[in-house]
């Protein structure tokens, strides 16, 4: 997954007002450290599979709960 992904997936979710900002994001969606989406972001390292896996299984729940 490259970055442009994950800031298409933060700035929806941010839209939604899921996601208050980059450190909720990293913490709340991805279960990393609030500073590991900006990390990734400033090396221009791709996001690990755990974190990808994370996210893809909130995103899941997220929509299983909004319909």
């Amino acid at each position: 997954m490259n970055t442009e992904l994950l800031n298409e997936a933060y700035e929806t979710l941010k839209e939604a007002k899921l996601v208050k900002s980059k450190a909720d994001f990293s913490e709340c969606w991805l279960r990393k450290s609030k500073r590991y989406y900006s990390m990734l972001a400033t090396a221009q390292r791709e996001i690990s599979i755990e974190a990808l896996a994370t996210l893809a299984a909130r995103l899941e729940t997220t929509a299983q709960r909004m319909k």
